[in-house]
């Protein structure tokens, strides 16, 4: 992994020993829109941060971890000009540190982007050039990893344009059926999927959009209507410092079967440890095993009438899985339930362990009771 000075960092996947360049570079666009949707200007200026000079220095090196920071400034338009058609010629420093930072034994590259912004009314975005050549796009979302074209269809006879970003949960990839890039996100729900000249796709993960106007009646891309009360909103500004967390995962083959759903989880919620006997902490006993992609756990609670357990899984794959539930107790018991957790059908338990058939994008509701 190399990271340069602007803040970009090429990779290379030893496993595959393929190579993706240009990860992480900053793009800056004005917003004449609202809260609700972004819009461009009449006379549209995009500012890059590739080729911003800068200083990188080594942030971390444990031998466990090790990561690199890149620091350098944006200068941005400060705001737009009073008639909204265009970015003012006065400009703004804005500080950027990136950092990105490799763990031994895991396959996420950790990003983290941190910046004080001084600019109003734009939209910043990351972009991670995939160099693949793929019509769809996957992006997370509720029970469900949803595929979508890359080059979106226009409707013109729609009362509201389709926009090209699309909304993702935890992240969203691109893959040709050998390999794939993800790109995970926490607390980011806005991609778009870019075709590059040469066929490729990158994807452009929002990180701000700063407006002034809850809603605005003005601009194109919404056919100049209104989605809401035209009142000003000068927080939306985003004005200050910001920290953005996101990590990238290349992998091989399709992203079922490269676990990058449960590489997503597992570094949305890390592990939490303490030092154990000097902290009057005895070792913990476990609850639950669960097998991993594409079946995927969506709830762990107690019922909300019994002294059960109740274990909410999904099939995201389209084909039928048998799930097999280890638990940490003796099991006297299963069910299959619907949704409103009321008993259908007893389940084989057998010692520890529970099975139960889902099918292809099927969600299953399991109850368990101790013996």
């Amino acid at each position: 992994m190399t990271l340069h000075p602007d803040g970009t960092f090429d990779l290379t996947h030893r496993r595959s020993g393929r190579a993706y360049r240009g990860l992480g570079v900053l793009e800056d666009g004005e917003d004449v829109g609202d809260e609700y949707d972004h819009s461009p200007a009449a006379e549209p200026l995009t500012v890059s941060s590739r080729g911003a000079g800068g200083a990188v220095r080594v942030a971390e090196d444990t031998g466990l971890a090790g990561a690199l920071e890149a620091s350098f400034t944006l200068r941005l338009p400060a705001a737009i000009e009073p008639d909204r058609a265009r970015r003012s010629k006065a400009l703004v420093d804005c500080p950027v540190a990136a950092r990105v930072r490799l763990t031994r034994g895991s396959p996420v590259v950790d990003v983290e982007v941190r910046l004080e912004n001084r600019a109003c009314d734009h939209r910043l975005r990351a972009l991670f050039p995939t160099g693949i050549a793929a019509p769809t796009v996957l992006s997370d979302g509720h029970f469900l990893v949803n595929e979508r074209p890359v080059d979106a269809v226009p409707h013109p006879e729609w009362l509201q344009p389709p926009v090209g970003t699309v909304p993702q949960q935890e992240f969203s990839a691109v893959e040709d059926g050998s390999r794939g890039l993800a790109v995970f996100a926490q607390g980011l729900p806005e991609v778009e999927p870019v075709r590059a000249a040469d066929g490729t796709v990158a994807l452009a993960l929002t990180l701000l959009r700063c407006v002034g106007w809850l809603s605005r009646d003005d601009f194109p891309t919404r056919r100049r209507m209104n989605a809401g009360p035209t009142i000003p909103t000068p927080d939306a500004q985003c004005q200050g410092p910001h920290a953005f967390r996101l990590a990238v995962l290349p992998y091989e083959g399709a992203w079922s079967s490269a676990g990058v759903k449960r590489a997503s989880r597992l570094w949305r919620t890390p592990v939490l440890a303490v030092q154990g006997v000097s902290d009057l902490h005895a070792p913990g006993a476990w609850l639950l095993e669960a097998p991993g992609d594409p079946l995927c756990v969506t709830a762990v609670k107690k019922h909300e009438e019994r002294d059960t357990l109740v274990v909410r899984l999904v099939n995201l794959g389209d084909r039928r899985e048998t799930a097999t539930l280890t638990i940490g107790r003796d099991v006297a018991g299963a069910w299959r339930t619907d949704l409103l957790e009321e008993r259908r059908e007893a389940l084989v338990a057998a010692g520890r362990e529970v099975a139960v058939a889902v099918g292809p994008r099927e969600i299953a509701t399991v109850e368990i009771a101790f013996a």
